[in-house]
């Protein structure tokens, strides 16, 4: 049985405790700013459809700096803060997902494939390919035939 005023003691000690929440334990929120917002992920949009369109060029840094206004020192601390990865890591993941979709999808030889989406260093290709999805080349594309 729930004594007389129940319900007004158990909303002031749950004021209490947000009070007390509030008081000790509040941490202030940076002011987000919605327009600087909008305008940064108005930029990344332009570079990431441009990398998009043109992803078999090695772009430089300084064109694509200048595709949105930036000098390229800023454009690469723009990009890694709001990507998480250097532009060239992110234009090379790009190039590495078509790679990786033509190997198991198609017969063509790996030299084919490679010129097709602008990898003209095997070397680094494959040391990017290998760290990306922890084999070769081929033996990824052996294992996908080998699954179907």
């Amino acid at each position: 049985a729930k004594e007389d005023g129940f319900l007004l003691k158990f909303n002031s000690l749950l004021f209490l405790l947000l009070f007390e929440l509030k008081t000790h334990f509040s941490v202030k929120m940076m002011n987000v700013n919605v327009g600087q917002r909008k305008k940064d992920l108005a930029r990344l949009n332009i570079i990431l459809k441009y990398l998009q369109e043109n992803y078999k060029q090695n772009i430089a840094l300084e064109d694509i700096a200048k595709l949105v206004h930036f000098q390229t020192n800023y454009f690469c601390r723009f990009f890694k803060k709001h990507m998480g990865v250097t532009f060239i890591e992110y234009q090379n993941q790009v190039k590495l997902a078509y790679v990786y979709r033509d190997l198991i999808n198609t017969k063509d030889s790996l030299s084919m494939i490679l010129s097709r989406h602008g990898f003209n260093n095997y070397k680094l290709f494959r040391t990017l390919f290998k760290k990306h999805f922890g084999d070769t080349p081929m033996k990824v594309r052996k294992h996908i035939v080998e699954q179907d």
